[in-house]
């Protein structure tokens, strides 16, 4: 889900200061938290879009796509503090799925109960709360922070009938177990949703952007042709020889020269491809690098399978990615 969440920084150009180790590992040094920094870093890494900018502001202008000049607070905010609702909302997640898969398996069927309602529902209310979170985090990323509230409001009312003052808060009652999955499942059900939202607004935006900066490229690339014509043509008309007077020797090592440059040119130029973002053909062929390398192999995957963000193959894929570029040390720090 962090890698996902990166496709938003992506889209809102947001400072990658946000995400550093200073402010996590250093500050803030939760395991969750500090987690979800450093994947969110190093999915970034080597973003055009995403930079380090003094001041710690969040470039709201400047997008490459028309319906990205202005981005609204909240989501400027939802971007910004990623690893702070990540992380926790994942531990949470995490701690309340080993609680109920160890209360399951001890139980001894009774009479009464099949399960210890206090722990069975602690567990549940607290992946409640935290599927919450991240639906809320998720929606207002996409600009959509009215449908968050709803999302949670209809989670609270599935779970909580009272009219009491509580009823705004996902944790209301901790002994309806029934009430708490069928909230729980909802909630899971409306962060999937919005998820596959997110993602295929960032893929439309971030690609659109791609292909107007390839487009560019493209224009700069034909202009340097015709000057390179241009003055061909030019040292032809004077019927000079440019290595008049040389020896052999001192032609054969300027020729030399200007193939290793040529081949040195060729190979960065490949390196770009490599590094080329969004998953475009044009990039792929050598073209424009604007994204962070794990954000455009998470780009094409989503891709590739639709957006099908729940599907056992697209996670798997993801969490290579992430595990891939961490192993190798990618902006850790």
């Amino acid at each position: 889900i962090d890698a996902l969440a990166a496709l938003s920084s992506e889209r809102i150009e947001t400072n990658l200061d946000y995400y550093s180790d200073r402010l996590y590992d250093v500050s803030r040094p939760h395991r969750g938290i500090v987690t979800s920094a450093a994947n969110l870093r190093a999915v970034l890494q080597g973003s055009k879009k995403v930079i380090v900018r003094k001041g710690g502001g969040v470039s709201n202008s400047g997008g490459s796509s028309g319906d990205n000049n202005t981005v609204s607070a909240a989501s400027a905010t939802a971007v910004r503090t990623i690893p702070q609702y990540h992380g926790p909302a994942q531990e949470a997640l995490a701690t309340s799925c080993k609680t109920l898969e160890l209360e399951v398996n001890c139980t001894e069927p009774t009479v009464e109960t099949e399960l210890d309602m206090t722990v069975a529902c602690l567990a549940l209310s607290n992946a409640l709360n935290a599927a919450v979170v991240l639906l809320d985090g998720t929606t207002a990323r996409a600009g959509d922070g009215d449908a968050a509230a709803a999302a949670a409001t209809n989670a609270n009312a599935a779970q909580d009938d009272d009219d009491d003052d509580d009823a705004d808060y996902p944790m209301s009652t901790v002994t309806d177990l029934a009430s708490l999955s069928s909230s729980f499942a909802g909630a899971v059900a409306n962060l999937i949703t919005a998820l596959q939202s997110e993602a295929r607004t960032n893929h439309t935006v971030l690609e659109t952007a791609l292909q107007e900066a390839e487009k560019e490229r493209q224009v700069k690339e034909a202009a340097k042709a015709r000057r390179a014509v241009e003055m061909a043509a030019k040292n032809a008309g004077g019927n000079k020889d440019e290595f008049e007077g040389m020896s052999d020797a001192q032609k054969a090592k300027i020729l030399k020269k200007r193939a290793d440059k040529e081949a040195k040119a060729a190979a960065k130029k490949a390196a770009k491809a490599a590094r080329a973002g969004g998953g475009s053909a044009a990039a792929a062929e050598g073209g424009v690098s604007l994204y962070g390398a794990g954000s455009s192999q998470v780009l094409t995957i989503l891709k590739s399978c639709n957006f099908d963000v729940t599907s056992p193959q697209t996670l798997a894929s993801i969490e290579a990615v992430v595990a891939g570029l961490l192993s190798g040390g990618v902006q850790r720090k």
